[in-house]
């Protein structure tokens, strides 16, 4: 798992680069007074949209025995370190490897998965139920939360070029 992290991680680090670049042009633009700040915030926001949606392909096209790492990998950004139960998608179910769950585990500070099974309706991923909360993981998860907290920032950034 740790080479295949590195794959993973390498494509990660990838798209923060690109995605740092759009943000820096982005600010450069509002500097110099090239387009109106909603204009640029759009056009980067798009940007941005296509740089992570190519960055999902590229990790779902990995093999399958690096994609069930890529997924390992979504369960350790997203788990709860409680007890709780993994449901996964049929289309999931043939890319992983035998042992994801105890992966999983082993990721827990404390807590333990179980197998719950496969969803037919889940397009990709899996679910982590914890009794009244429930959790879609997928490898689009991998990016979501760094995403929305970059935009919150960007979005402060542009307001304070916006406000001189």
């Amino acid at each position: 798992m740790k080479n295949t992290i590195s794959t993973v991680d390498k494509i990660i680090e990838d798209t923060d680069s690109i995605i740092k670049e759009i943000i820096d042009n982005a600010d450069k633009m509002i500097c110099s007074g090239i387009n109106s700040s909603g204009d640029i915030r759009k056009m980067r926001d798009n940007a941005i949209d296509d740089i992570l949606e190519d960055a999902n392909i590229k990790i779902k096209s990995l093999p399958d025995s690096e994609y069930s790492d890529a997924l390992v990998l979504a369960f350790k950004k997203n788990a709860h370190d409680t007890d709780g139960v993994i449901y996964i998608s049929d289309k999931d179910r043939q890319r992983i490897k035998n042992d994801f769950i105890s992966r999983c585990n082993s990721c827990l500070k404390s807590g333990h998965m179980k197998w719950g099974g496969f969803i037919s309706t889940l397009e990709d991923g899996f679910i982590l139920s914890y009794g009244k909360l429930d959790v879609k993981c997928s490898v689009d998860s991998i990016f979501t939360v760094k995403s929305s907290r970059r935009r919150r920032a960007e979005n402060s950034s542009l307001m304070t070029y916006i406000e001189k």
